[in-house]
């Protein structure tokens, strides 16, 4: 039993390596010359500030414009791609925990603190860093797949421990609004 289930798995893995070989020639071949990984460009990009008032979030966004003609052909739209590395009944079962199991932690009411960012926290000790050097500015999606806030830093001596750090899409949102009042970010089919 065993070594079906690792042949259907080697199967499936060979399936990738052979379908990464055939995108990694596309890639040379229409996206190496720097003047063809352009994919947009800015229009919007207020000056980085820290503690902004209201709330003291830090500000760090600009908007771009995206090429349609450059990316019409693989668009799919609001898509998250969960890549390869969790299985998804493991990624399932980290989404939703067992909610009938209590935690055992109180928080007192009369010692809480507003936080003026989003913090996140490793699942497990071993489940490795969050995000690393470069991630600035990616997105972080609850488990509903909603855009909770723009990674912003962290801080975290080992691959095991970390704590990232992001201004929260709610008060961002607004922020991008004034600039642009008919902003979207719910993309249909042929938009």
């Amino acid at each position: 039993m065993l070594l079906v289930v690792t042949q259907e798995d080697l199967g499936k893995k060979r399936t990738v390596i052979e379908e990464l070989k055939k995108f990694f020639v596309k890639v040379k071949r229409e996206w190496m010359k720097p003047k063809d990984q352009v994919i947009g460009h800015i229009v919007w990009a207020p000056p980085v500030s820290f503690s902004t008032p209201l709330h003291s979030y830090t500000r760090d966004v600009c908007v771009f414009k995206l090429d349609k003609e450059r990316l019409s052909q693989n668009f799919r739209g609001n898509v998250l791609d969960l890549g390869l590395e969790i299985e998804p009944s493991k990624f399932i079962s980290l989404m939703y925990p067992h909610t009938n199991a209590p935690s055992g932690v109180d928080y007192p009411v009369e010692e809480n603190c507003d936080s003026v960012k989003v913090a996140v926290y490793q699942y497990y000790n071993d489940s490795g860093p969050f995000s690393r050097g470069g991630d600035s500015g990616c997105i972080v999606v609850d488990a509903l797949g909603k855009f909770v806030m723009l990674l912003a830093g962290g801080t975290g001596s080992t691959d095991s421990s970390d704590i990232m750090f992001g201004s929260p899409m709610f008060w961002l949102w607004d922020v991008i609004k004034e600039a642009f009042s008919d902003a979207n970010i719910c993309f249909k089919d042929g938009n």
